[in-house]
């Protein structure tokens, strides 16, 4: 069974960080900069996601130890045009499309841009933009949502989407979870989320070709070590965390199964009664940092959970 497969995946863990400007745009620092601090911090990958434009060049900017990916940010307008426009980043884009496209397409239109320039399409931190469940519908076609933003947290508070993300998950929308920088400004921005991704090796396609396959997670600081299924029984193992939580839909969207310090705990599925088409993980330490599996899904047919 494929339920939360990242921990069964073969490979070694990588860090990296999704969404980061440069002077290319409104960042403060050069790409050699950013992808300097960085490399400094201990990540091993870092993806570029300039607004509206695409490096020219990554030269000498990572080696075999550190990657650096190119993408970019695009911000079709929502139908309507009523409020902020969508913002959905694109990782591993080579070029940027005609900005005057750009300005007429829909957030529909962009991800499928994104997706056939081999890219990977995110959308962007829905609660700094003020969407709603309406909004989100119109990008629902993007293959994750940026469920934690530092620049937004740093801004205003409001860098956590995870509310936004439970009510794409309720309706239907199987979006995957990414905690994201967005730095612009390093001192300010810079090192408070990222995605740990099990990959084969540290290159451009086992990374993105790892994140397509949904072997990734999450976070702030904690480690979700394992999470495996074992007769009806989800086990997961992580670092020390003072509460565990299991997200489902409907109106009691958080059980809380473990509070207090610990390492492990586990959630039998016969709880959820068929109620529930979703089931993710949330940890969070003593510090308030949080970490983000994705989604598992319950087939209707089979009643089997697959991610």
């Amino acid at each position: 069974m494929a339920t939360f497969g990242a921990f069964s995946a073969p490979g070694r863990w990588f860090r990296g960080n999704c969404h980061t400007h440069t002077r290319l745009s409104d960042g403060r620092s050069s790409p050699a900069q950013v992808a300097q601090a960085y490399r400094r911090e201990g990540y091993d990958f870092l993806v570029l996601t300039d607004h509206g434009r695409a490096q020219e060049t990554l030269s000498g900017l990572g080696d075999g130890r550190f990657l650096v990916i190119n993408g970019i940010e695009l911000h079709p307008p929502t139908l309507g045009r009523r409020g902020e426009p969508h913002h959905i980043v694109g990782i591993g884009v080579e070029r940027a499309p005609e900005r005057e496209w750009v300005k007429e397409a829909t957030a529909a239109s962009v991800i499928r841009w994104i997706e056939r320039e081999g890219g990977v399409p995110v959308y962007g931190h829905p609660r700094w933009s003020g969407h709603d469940l309406a909004r989100m519908r119109e990008g629902r076609r993007a293959f994750g949502v940026e469920v934690y933003n530092s620049v937004c947290e740093a801004m205003n508070g409001l860098g956590d989407s995870s509310v936004h993300f439970d009510q794409a998950l309720s309706a239907g929308i199987r979006w995957r979870a990414f905690a994201v920088d967005d730095a612009h400004r390093l001192a300010r921005d810079a090192f408070g989320g990222w995605i740990m991704v099990k990959a084969r090796e540290l290159t451009q396609r086992a990374i993105l070709d790892a994140i397509r396959k949904r072997h990734f997670y999450a976070t702030q600081a904690p480690v979700i070590r394992s999470v495996r299924l074992s007769r009806g029984t989800v086990h997961v193992t992580c670092s020390l965390v003072r509460k565990i939580i299991w997200h489902v839909e409907g109106r009691a969207p958080a059980l809380i199964v473990k509070r207090g310090a610990r390492t492990r705990a586990r959630f039998a599925l016969e709880r959820l009664a068929g109620r529930s088409r979703y089931l993710r993980l949330e940890i969070v330490d003593a510090f308030g940092r949080r970490a983000w599996s994705n989604p598992v899904w319950r087939d209707a047919r089979t009643g089997r959970w697959r991610d």
